[in-house]
């Protein structure tokens, strides 16, 4: 019977292990998913920005074409 006992016990304090150890590595990793997050949201809000000014600066472009070459039809050539 202390058998039985000593190996149940010594399976028990197995499981309270490595459910500690398993809470401790959920905790890492979700710390680690929230840098990534958070890291890419601020990538993506800077290629958006970037994108804006882009298209702008782009439009920009295009009405200073307009201006300096006049809008000219399609179908005279």
């Amino acid at each position: 019977m202390d058998e039985v006992t000593v190996v149940v016990t010594g399976s028990v304090a197995l499981a309270v292990v490595a459910a500690a150890v398993l809470v401790v590595l959920i905790f890492r990793v979700y710390r680690e998913l929230r840098v990534c997050r958070t890291t890419w949201s601020y990538v993506r809000d800077s290629v958006v920005d970037r994108l804006g000014m882009l298209r702008a600066r782009l439009a920009a472009v295009r009405v200073g074409f307009a201006q300096r070459f006049g809008r000219r039809s399609r179908t005279a050539r």
